[in-house]
């Protein structure tokens, strides 16, 4: 795996990578973008089935037995970063953002928005209509930008970072086309009953895993580093 030098950061397209092995790498890429020693770096991939567990939660939205988990072969990681229960799995993409924040003059929430509107003006190029919702973070369709959450609306994209000495680990995950019937296992972000939807389901059409990649690469390059 070889890193993509592009005008404003590096990339790393990892492929499909076992959780535990992409934040031993975030870690490393961590430390040395703090240290000065690398560019702003971006990590695109999917993981293998997995339920990972913010900071400031417990594993409580598990919907059901360990048992249960190791037969569907899903393995549950507690991490540090912020953000509530969510899935991960092939067919969703997730893009860690290894960022110096303080140089792109954005504090923590103002990254969070940020990210919210790179996928936002993704989704659009793909004809579906996506917004936020009031009070809470991650990205939506079936209502309007800014409204309040409730059950009729379905969440396409969810966020979940950790600052620290400025720079950001972790960061979105997409649903391109996973299994959707992985989030009847858990409380996704903490909400009930909260539906989930993908690009697939949403525009109808087959999606290119790798062509999404260059576009958000693409609207990154566009909206953070104006």
């Amino acid at each position: 795996m070889k890193l993509q030098s592009r005008k404003f950061f590096d990339h790393q397209n990892m492929g499909i990578i076992e959780y535990d092995d992409a934040i031993r790498l975030q870690k490393d890429f961590h430390k040395k973008r703090c240290d000065g020693n690398i560019r702003d770096t971006i990590l695109s991939l999917q993981h293998p089935n997995v339920i990972t567990v913010g900071k400031n939660t417990d594993d409580s939205g598990i919907l059901v037995k360990k048992m249960r988990l190791k037969e569907l072969g899903i393995k549950v990681f507690k991490t540090d970063r912020g953000g509530q229960i969510t899935f991960h799995g092939p067919g969703q993409l997730v893009i860690y953002f290894i960022v110096d924040i303080r140089k792109l003059n954005f504090g923590p929430i103002d990254f969070v928005r940020k990210i919210e509107e790179v996928i936002i003006s993704l989704l659009a190029e793909y004809e579906v209509s996506a917004h936020r919702v009031s009070k809470e973070i991650g990205v939506w369709v079936g209502g309007k930008e800014g409204q309040n959450y409730n059950p009729n609306l379905k969440k396409i994209s969810a966020l979940g970072l950790r600052i620290s000495n400025g720079v950001s680990m972790h960061g979105l995950s997409l649903n391109i086309k996973p299994n959707l019937e992985m989030y009847n296992l858990i409380i996704p972000c903490g909400i009930k009953n909260m539906q989930s939807t993908s690009v697939l389901l949403e525009s109808k059409t087959d999606i290119n895993m790798n062509g999404v990649i260059e576009k958000i690469l693409n609207i990154i390059e566009e909206k953070m580093y104006k």
